[in-house]
C-alpha cells in the first residue's frame, strides 16, 4: 500500500470507523430475531460514496468499497475485514464488533491509526435505524445507517471538532 496523503489518510480513519460501525447495525437487533437478521447481511457488501473534507480547502473524492462480515453467534461477534479506495489511494482494514446482552453494540477497531483509533462508538437501534457515537477530548464521531430494503442500507457519518464539520462520508451499500 502507498502512504495516503495526509488530509486523505485522516479521512480514511473516519472511514475506517463508518466501515467499522457499518456491521454493528446487525448485532443490534433483539436475540428473537438476531439469527434470521444477522444471516441476511453475514456475506460480502460493495458500496459506492462520497468524501467531503470541510475546511479551508474543502474537497469531494468519489469512494467505492468492498466488505467481508463473519458472524460468530457463539462470541455475539461480527469480524469485518474490507478495502476502500479513492482518487488519491487505497486502504484495507480489519475490524471486530462486539454485541452485548443488553443490546448495546460497540465497535473494537483493529488496524485504525492516532486519535481516532482510542474512540469507542455505541448506540442501539430503532425500527430502520441506528446512530452511533463518540468522542475523546478532541473529536466527536456520529454514524447513521438507515435501512433501505433487505439488501440494501445506507450509512451516514462524520468527524467535527469543537462543533465544527472536519469531514462527511455518505455510503451506498448493497449485498452481493
Amino acid at each position: 500500500m502507498r502512504f495516503l496523503r495526509p488530509s486523505f489518510a485522516l479521512s480514511v480513519l473516519v472511514l475506517g470507523f463508518t466501515l467499522t460501525i457499518f456491521l454493528c447495525f446487525t448485532l443490534t437487533i433483539s436475540n428473537a430475531n438476531a439469527s434470521s437478521f444477522l444471516h441476511k447481511l453475514d456475506g460480502d457488501w460493495r458500496g459506492r460514496g462520497t468524501l467531503k473534507t470541510h475546511g479551508e480547502t474543502p474537497k469531494k473524492e468519489a469512494l467505492a468499497c468492498r466488505i467481508s462480515a463473519k458472524y460468530n453467534q457463539d462470541k455475539s461477534n461480527l469480524a469485518i475485514s474490507g478495502r476502500c479506495g479513492a482518487a488519491a489511494g487505497t486502504t484495507s482494514f480489519q475490524s471486530t464488533l462486539i454485541e452485548t446482552s443488553n443490546g448495546t453494540v460497540t465497535g473494537k477497531p483493529i488496524l485504525q491509526r492516532g486519535d481516532l483509533a482510542k474512540i469507542t462508538l455505541t448506540g442501539k437501534t430503532k425500527s430502520t435505524s441506528l446512530k452511533l457515537v463518540g468522542a475523546d477530548d478532541k473529536n466527536q464521531i456520529h454514524v447513521t445507517f438507515i435501512l433501505q430494503g433487505d439488501r440494501k442500507f445506507q450509512s451516514q457519518s462524520g468527524r467535527s471538532q469543537a462543533g465544527k464539520a472536519i469531514n462527511t462520508l455518505v455510503i451506498n451499500w448493497k449485498k452481493q
